[in-house]
């Protein structure tokens, strides 16, 4: 079977320009995910080239936040760590545990759930019914 691609801007990307996958989490709590190469939005929020989640009770976009009861973007709290975003964060974080000894700031595990995920949402779309992630069993 030969691999789909589309082109947006010049650019060749696989399949589809836009894919979005509904998530519901322990709790109930319920997340929509959507990763575009063509979407387009007002003003006002963080710019909408790295992470993006729409729950049930607000958004977060890279690493900042909105609750509905409040529509007021903030900075999500941090960590030590901070926040790796992007394909040229994860490369200089990788870099960076390397050059000073230390662990990559996303676990095994943690990559594993997430990659897990982007599986069970593409074999959600191709057979038409909710998957669960596998799960990490290392």
């Amino acid at each position: 079977m030969a691999q789909l691609s589309v082109g947006v801007r010049g650019l060749e990307f696989p399949a589809d320009k836009t894919t979005a996958a509904v998530y519901q989490f322990g709790g109930g709590t319920i997340g929509q995910v959507t990763v575009t190469y063509e979407a387009h939005r007002p003003p006002g929020g963080p710019p909408l080239t790295t992470f993006c989640l729409i729950a049930t009770e607000g958004s977060i976009v890279g690493d900042r936040f909105a609750l509905d009861s409040t529509g007021e973007w903030q900075d999500l709290p941090g960590d030590e760590q901070g926040i790796v975003i992007g394909t040229a964060g994860c490369v200089n974080a990788f870099l960076d545990a390397i050059v000073h000894d230390h662990a990559v700031p996303i676990s095994g595990r943690d990559a594993f759930a997430s990659l897990a995920a982007c599986v069970a949402a593409d074999q959600s779309a191709a057979r038409g019914q909710a998957m669960v992630p596998a799960a990490a069993d290392f």
